[in-house]
């Protein structure tokens, strides 16, 4: 039985085992000089294929018909921005995001309040802005700057998902 032949590229100080040779034409910008009409000869490393069943997916929790999306990271829930958003009528919550970002009481904090979770969609990675109960309240009275009012009962809802057991 043969052997397949491993070949070894070295990636910015690091070898990496690859497979699959690859040729590409002189177009390519390599670290090399290639002269007119010389091929390069690139490994790409293996696919890598993760089992659906592997795939972290967030869980799915309602709050009076509204679809909010949570995982469970750093020993704390957290809940998808977005979806929290489309509680109170935000029709683009993305954009509606960018401006949050840009308010002057959450311009230094933002970042520090929001975390973002990846995930896959079929084969399709999503990335969403997620926030923990603590941050969330302290973005709360940034949120009501921009005349959101949020139904009476969910910060209260929030806290009680928040704090249930993993």
């Amino acid at each position: 039985m043969k052997k397949k032949k491993m070949t070894v590229v070295d990636l910015k100080e690091e070898v990496v085992p690859k497979m699959d040779v690859v040729i590409l034409p002189k177009k390519i910008k390599k670290k090399t000089k290639l002269k007119k009409k010389e091929t390069a000869v690139v490994t790409l490393p293996a696919k890598v294929n993760i089992p659906a069943s592997e795939k972290i997916r967030p869980d799915s929790i309602v709050f009076y018909g509204y679809q909010i999306r949570t995982t469970f990271m750093n020993n704390q829930w957290f809940f998808s921005l977005e979806d929290i958003l489309k509680i109170v009528g935000v029709v683009d919550p993305t954009r509606f995001l960018i401006d949050l970002k840009n308010l002057e009481s959450l311009k230094d904090k933002y970042y520090q309040l929001v975390e973002t979770f990846s995930y896959y969609e079929g084969n399709s990675p999503i990335i969403i802005p997620v926030v923990n109960f603590q941050n969330f309240m302290v973005m709360l009275p940034a949120l009501r700057e921009k005349d959101l009012s949020f139904p009476g009962p969910f910060p209260d809802w929030l806290r009680e998902v928040a704090n249930r057991k993993f």
